[in-house]
This record gives structure tokens, sequence and C-alpha cells, in this order.
């Protein structure tokens, strides 16, 4: 799991990297789990922890943004020149708001004060293992059976990090 202090860590590289007037990191992720069966059988069973920070950069009004599942220097470095050569090629935004400060992106600012951001973790999806995902599988095809049928289809599970991350520096 991609904890608070490891995004805190990217995003002082990302600032390091950054020559524009204003740089947001969006960071999100999680693991991924999913069991396929066809014919009555289970034929395949995955699964994966991915991230991504995703970077938005601005130079007077003109933004863009650029994304990678990578988290060395180079890459982030590759990653905030893509956004900032994008950005400064886009026409000016006269709508463009500000980054949000460190308060506001941390949901601690004045007129958000008490507000906690919302947790996308949930126990008993977290708690679903490959053999949760089986005895599912194995419920829907004797039903199947019972009734002389051939099932196939996928059973998913979605477990995204506990929070998802907004960090700008402006």
């Amino acid at each position: 799991m991609l904890l608070k202090d490891q995004a805190a860590d990217i995003f002082d590289r990302i600032r390091k990297f950054s020559t524009g007037d204003e740089v947001e990191a969006l960071f999100s992720g999680g693991k991924f789990a999913l069991t396929r069966f066809a014919n009555n059988t289970i034929h395949q069973n995955v699964a994966e922890e991915n991230y991504v920070v995703s970077v938005r950069s601005v130079f007077c009004g003109r933004t863009a943004r650029a994304s990678t599942n990578k988290f060395d220097d180079e890459s982030l470095r590759r990653v905030v020149a893509a956004a900032e050569s994008l950005a400064k090629v886009q026409h000016p935004d006269p709508d463009l708001l500000p980054m949000p400060d460190a308060r506001e992106a941390a949901g601690t600012a004045e007129e958000g004060a008490g507000v906690t951001p919302p947790s996308r973790h949930f126990t008993e999806t977290a708690a679903i293992n490959p053999e949760v995902r089986a005895a599912g599988v194995k419920q829907i095809v004797d039903v199947a059976e019972r009734r002389k049928l051939v099932t196939a289809g996928v059973f998913f599970q979605r477990r995204i990090a506990g929070r998802n991350f907004q960090l700008a520096w402006p």
C-alpha cells in the first residue's frame, strides 16, 4: 500500500523536478484481483497491486497533466517534463483556479475544518482472497450444474488504496 509518507516523498521529488508556476500530484491505485471461469471450471486467478501518480503543471494559466506508475527519479523527471511540455502549448485558461494550498489539500483549511478525507477502504472487500472467490464460483457452478447448464464468468475484486492523496505546491 502506498502510504502518505511515501506519497509525500514522491511529491517532494516531483517539486524538485518542476519548473512550473504550480504543480499538483494526485495518487491513486490499489490491489486488483480476479478469478475467471468457463465450462464450469476456474481457469485463471490473477492479482496485481499498482499505484499511479498524475502530475499537473501550470505555466501562466496554461495547464496539462501526465501520469506514471514508476516512482524512480528518472520516471518522475520524465512525467514532470511531459506535463510541462504539454502545458506550455495550451491556450491560457482565464477561469483556471489556483492549486489548493497544503491545508486545503489535506482537508484542514478553515472552511473545511474537521472534514476527514473519504476512506475508500472496506474491510470486507480487503478480506476477499482466492479461496473466497473460488467458493463464490463454486456456488455459481453448483447452481448451473443442477440445471444442466454450463457457466462462464469473472469474479472481480478491486481494493482501492485506503486514501487517494492530493498534494499541490503553488
